[in-house]
Order: C-alpha cells, then sequence, then structure tokens
C-alpha cells in the first residue's frame, strides 16, 4: 500500500493533520519503505513539509539541472504522477529530498524489527 493510500485510508484529511501525523512518526521507529519506480528500499521516519507536489524542485543527478519534481518523474522514470496537490515527504535522515506519497510504498507492518503499540493509530 502506498503511503498515500495508507494516509487516505487510516487518517482521512491527512494534509490538515500534517503536525499530528509528523509527531506520530517522530514517535515511531524508523521503518522500510520501497521507493517507486526504482524499487529503492529507504528505512526511515517519514516527514510531511507543507508544500504540494507541484511545487517542489529536485536536482537531476546526472546533469545537476534543477527541475520541478513532478517532471523529474517524468522524464527520469516514465511516470505521470497523479496527485500533484499532495504534500510532499521528506525523511528526517534526508530532508533535503522530497518524494510524492504516492511512490511510497510501506511494507507489511508486522514485519518491523520493533513493535508498534498501536499499528493503525488514527489521527482524528
Amino acid at each position: 500500500m502506498s503511503l498515500l493510500q495508507h494516509f487516505n485510508l487510516y487518517h482521512g484529511d491527512w494534509m490538515k493533520k500534517r503536525e499530528e501525523l509528523n509527531e506520530l512518526f517522530e514517535s515511531r521507529p524508523p521503518f522500510p519503505f520501497t521507493v517507486y519506480p526504482e524499487d529503492e528500499i529507504i528505512y526511515g521516519q517519514p516527514f510531511i513539509i507543507d508544500s504540494f507536489v507541484h511545487d517542489i524542485t529536485t536536482r537531476i543527478p546526472s546533469t545537476s539541472e534543477v527541475v520541478p519534481m513532478m517532471d523529474y518523474y517524468f522524464e527520469t522514470f516514465g511516470y505521470e504522477i497523479k496527485f500533484p496537490e499532495t504534500f510532499a515527504i521528506c525523511f528526517t535522515y534526508n530532508p533535503l529530498f522530497f518524494y510524492p506519497a504516492e511512490l511510497l510504498y510501506l511494507h507489511e507492518i508486522d514485519s518491523y524489527e520493533t513493535s508498534l503499540p498501536n499499528p493503525f493509530t488514527i489521527v482524528v
């Protein structure tokens, strides 16, 4: 399930709950995500920033050119971001690199090394 699907399913209007969700993530140990379409596995605590995906720019590693994140994913991977009006996500270990929540996939909650007290906490 993507982080975006998780937010929509368990947290409803999650962008209005950004601060509460960030506090929730901060209170939990880092957990694994798969970043698509690269299939890179990263461990970390996500942090929801107060900027829309369509407003974020990124640097293309091969050319150092700064482009909108939406263009980067389309030109590099052929992936068109479907939800540009959602907040971007970074991870606490690298707060300068951003992802759309639709491309971050959660691994199974039961597979965490550290047991979570309530893995399906709903922020109301």
